[in-house]
């Protein structure tokens, strides 16, 4: 009976197309993953963001991780242009690298 009493809520969805984008970090191990991915949702234009790959290598660095992150862009009133998202993945990279040290995997 409790919980005949609850009210489900449904969010809508949205009518305009996301824009994926994969992004591949390199940190120091013993940063966490939830101090990483919260400054991600900082990010008004994100919809998802899961991580796809977790990878340690010498290559990379003693002491370093690389995060890989499937990122998901999407807006409610608009179709956003592939210029607004990577000026917006820009800014998640600045607030990381400044935060933690964080810089964009090249290898």
């Amino acid at each position: 009976m409790k919980f005949s009493q609850e009210k489900t809520v449904f969010k809508g969805v949205s009518i305009f197309p996301p824009i994926r984008r994969d992004l591949a970090i390199v940190v120091d191990k013993n940063v966490p993953f939830n101090s990483l991915v919260s400054v991600i949702w900082q990010s008004s234009l994100i919809k998802k963001a899961d991580l796809f790959d977790e990878f340690e290598n010498e290559k990379i660095g003693k002491g370093k991780k690389s995060l890989a992150f499937r990122l998901v862009f999407q807006s409610f009133d608009r179709t956003l242009r592939a210029e607004e998202v990577e000026q917006d993945i820009k800014k998640i990279l600045d607030k990381l690298s400044k935060e933690f040290g964080a810089k964009l995997r090249d290898i």
